[in-house]
């Protein structure tokens, strides 16, 4: 739901990270449909209560000026309440930050938004971190489509349990 600022986006963000809340509650299309849709309408409700932008990107998503990641996470969480779900329970997350697009010459990750840099092994944590305290079941594009390395720890760390998938493969 929210997007990034990038020519090919897909859901929320303005910050770098998509998101996309996805109805697990559903026993139908029809039924998770409208489930997006309230959540949808929620967030956008809740970004102008706060004075934020709810223009849309060319594939539908938000790209309000957030502080951070974590504050568009918490938009979202709070828009999945509002449309009267649960979250993790009837209504998780997928991530899909693009990470190639913020790996530096160096070999670390430029969060630009939050004005920080980290290395491989801290995305791993961050990621972990996210699954810990929201409930993200899906992961797309977490590190760079070279960080074999990276890619190994994320899967070791947290592919139990969460879904990690590249685009380019």
């Amino acid at each position: 739901f929210f997007s990034s600022r990038r020519r090919h986006t897909r859901y929320i963000s303005g910050t770098g990270v998509q998101t996309c809340a996805l109805p697990i509650c559903a026993a139908t299309f029809g039924e998770a449909l409208r489930a997006g849709a309230e959540v949808f309408a929620a967030l956008r409700a809740g970004l102008h209560e706060r004075g934020l932008s709810t223009g849309q990107g060319d594939e539908g998503g938000f790209a309000p000026s957030l502080s951070s990641n974590e504050a568009a996470m918490d938009a979202l969480m709070a828009a999945i309440e509002r449309a009267g779900y649960r979250p993790g329970e009837e209504v998780c997350i997928a991530l899909d930050p693009a990470a190639t697009e913020l790996l530096q010459p160096d070999g670390r990750y430029r969060l630009e938004r939050e004005g920080r840099t980290l290395a491989s092994e801290e995305m791993v944590e961050l990621w972990a971190d996210w699954v810990k305290r929201y409930p993200v079941i899906s992961i797309e594009d977490g590190l760079a489509e070279d960080d074999w390395r990276g890619w190994s720890a994320l899967v070791a760390r947290i592919g139990a349990g969460t879904q990690i998938g590249r685009a380019h493969v």
